[in-house]
């Protein structure tokens, strides 16, 4: 790297800040429930783990060994009926998964008598929590790349010198500021998943349907927001179109926030026993 580049301390600052803050939020999240409801700390266990065992284990190493292939990559590249196909391949894949996953485990590990409001809620601040603190796992990664590509040597990293400045060449492009559009989209999908985990809940008490709208709820977000963010970039540029996508987020995190209380559990009924005399 050329030591007459600057260091960019901003960005620094900014990958740092998001990596703590996405666990803040996953961890200040399943605080918040525990103390308001005293929901168990199983339920996010088990909302996690449908996540690294459909996700973590499966899919995403298929999408990546996929993606991988060169006939695919040049598709992707040159062809936007096969790259906008494949977005709708991957919102579905995400959506049946990720609530497949949180059906079964409302079918088959949690008992009749727990499906409740309360665990709903934990089950899905599990989910979208093990999901951010996997985005700031990756935002630690990037510094450290970052920090290495300058200070080391490519032979150091097992590289050579056009690797080196092709990949340098993406860090010194950004501003400093853009990590914090990760943290702010995993505090907004964070509520997000809860909203989905209750809608789950009601395919139990209400109709199976909900499981149906779960899946296309959260198959619609992800494929909107790629397909907000791509047609914004060209006019608006990347960074604006980035902020605009994450206000979009933001909005539908509202929403999510609204149906959460508008299903949650009524409040038990007591009834008075008037004594005679």
């Amino acid at each position: 790297m050329d030591p007459g580049t600057p260091l960019n301390t901003l960005l620094i600052a900014c990958y740092l800040i998001s990596a703590l803050g996405c666990a803040a939020a996953t961890f200040g999240l399943a605080l918040v429930i525990r103390r308001t409801t005293g929901a168990s700390w199983f339920f996010w266990l088990l909302g996690a783990g449908p996540v690294l065992a459909v996700q973590g284990i499966t899919r995403i190493p298929a999408i990546f060994i996929f993606q991988s292939l060169p006939p695919v990559q040049r598709l992707l590249a040159e062809s936007s009926l096969f790259f906008w196909s494949y977005m709708v391949v991957l919102a579905l894949t995400a959506g049946l998964c990720e609530e497949g996953g949180r059906w079964a485990a409302w079918r088959w590990i949690i008992p009749r008598g727990e499906r409740s409001w309360r665990n709903a809620l934990m089950l899905g601040a599990g989910h979208g929590g093990i999901e951010a603190v996997a985005v700031g796992v990756l935002q630690l990664l990037a510094l450290v790349n970052y920090l290495a590509l300058r200070n080391a040597s490519p032979e150091a990293l097992g590289t050579d010198e056009a690797t080196v400045q092709a990949v340098m060449g993406q860090f010194t492009q950004l501003a400093g500021w853009e990590p914090l559009l990760g943290l702010w989209e995993r505090c907004a999908t964070l509520l997000v998943h809860v909203a989905l985990s209750v809608m789950v809940l009601q395919a139990f008490r209400r109709h199976w349907s909900w499981w149906f709208l779960a899946v296309v709820a959260h198959a619609g977000l992800n494929f909107g927001a790629i397909l907000l963010l791509r047609s914004l970039a060209g006019p608006l540029g990347t960074n604006t179109a980035g902020v605009l996508t994450e206000i979009a987020i933001s909005a539908c995190a509202l929403a999510a926030l609204g149906l959460i209380f508008a299903l949650r559990d009524p409040p038990p009924v007591t009834v008075e026993v008037l004594e005679e005399g």
